[in-house]
């Protein structure tokens, strides 16, 4: 009976480890997180490769199947949340687009910086640049199997 309860315990914390990370993935589904994303109050646009037969094929990323974009606009300033998703047929073209894009952060800091001297010029407030930060720093860009986001903090748990 002893060593019963560290088992059970143990289970019961692996159980709870699991579950945790299974609601906290992504949907695998761009259906479905679009779905998710539009039900928070986001404008969704979804786009599915139509097989090589057309244009979504040409504007998508070498092996991405679906795509899906969407953006909420924050009351205070013109720009607000938003996300971006690439499914692909495979772990692999995830990889190599996550490689390709690997400078992505690099990015974010020029939009900052951009978005700094603005307010220095007086173009925006400074409730409105330390807003556009707090929104351009919670970004991230993440691989999760056979799919790749890059989004503020908010869009993300929105998609989920």
């Amino acid at each position: 009976m002893k060593r019963r309860v560290p088992v059970l315990i143990t289970a019961l914390l692996l159980s709870a480890v699991l579950l945790s990370c299974l609601v906290a993935c992504m949907p695998s589904d761009p259906d479905e997180a679009a779905a998710n994303l539009e039900n928070a109050g986001y404008i969704v646009v979804s786009v599915k490769a139509d097989g090589g037969s057309g244009v979504t094929d040409y504007l998508l990323p070498d092996g991405c199947t679906a795509y899906v974009s969407a953006y909420k606009k924050h009351d205070l300033i013109g720009e607000g949340e938003s996300i971006e998703m690439y499914y692909f047929k495979d772990s692999d073209s995830a990889a190599a687009y996550m490689e390709k894009n690997e400078g992505w952060a690099n990015e974010i800091n020029d939009l900052i910086v951009e978005k700094e001297n603005l307010y220095r010029e007086g173009y925006i407030t400074e409730e409105e640049f330390t807003t556009l930060k707090e929104i351009l720093e919670s970004t991230v860009m993440k691989k999760e199997g056979n799919l790749v986001y890059k989004g503020t903090a908010e869009a993300v748990k929105a998609a989920k």
